[in-house]
């Protein structure tokens, strides 16, 4: 085949899809009519089947969905895909190291918020800060006692949570490997065990 014979059957192929873009157009329009008749009330009687009225809903449902599709355009799309890859990365970030962050910051803060004002309220004439010349922001000396207050606080709530956090894996451990609940339990275990092992 030449060059000629595959220009003749893209011609053909181009004409083809314009012809099924047409038939497709026009079907969807016999749909929509057939739609709109349909929406008039009807008379059915007493022994009309079930089955048929549902083939009719979930046929009128299909043609709707059809029509549906054909509305969106290629942006849409885009727009769609994009939305939902937001969504999943949203997802992982919220199940890992996000959820960490996010403690910290609430934790520091609390803390801060629970560091008492009236006491360290500073006067304008006490505080010292300075321009950095290279960036251009303002350094303000923090005040020594509140950064160790704070450091302290921030200390025994870390403490706290590791001991509570720890106390909790030592008891799933111990009972997830003696597999008793207490110490009753654990006795007749082992009593079970040993009158097992002596049988064999």
């Amino acid at each position: 085949m030449n060059l000629e014979d595959y220009n003749e059957k893209l011609k053909l192929l181009k004409k083809s899809v314009q012809d099924i873009k047409i038939r497709n157009r026009n079907l969807l329009k016999q749909e929509a009519e057939e739609k709109e008749k349909g929406l008039k009330p009807r008379v059915y009687s007493m022994h009309d089947d079930e089955d048929d009225s549902d083939e009719k809903r979930s046929s009128d449902e299909q043609s709707d969905m059809r029509t549906n599709l054909f509305q969106y355009t290629v942006q849409d799309f885009i727009d769609w895909e994009k939305r939902q890859q937001r969504k999943k990365k949203s997802k992982l970030e919220s199940k890992s190291g996000m959820r960490l962050q996010h403690l910290a910051k609430n934790t520091y803060d609390k803390e801060l918020q629970n560091l008492p004002r009236p006491e360290f309220k500073m006067k304008a004439k006490e505080t010292q800060f300075r321009i950095n010349k290279d960036s251009g922001k303002v350094n303000i000396k923090d005040n020594k006692e509140l950064v160790q207050r704070l450091s302290q606080n921030l200390k025994e709530t870390a403490k706290q949570r590791y001991d509570s956090n720890r106390k909790i894996a030592n008891d799933k451990e111990h009972t997830s490997l003696s597999g008793s609940i207490n110490a009753k339990n654990l006795q007749f275990n082992k009593s079970l065990d040993d009158d097992h092992e002596a049988e064999k």
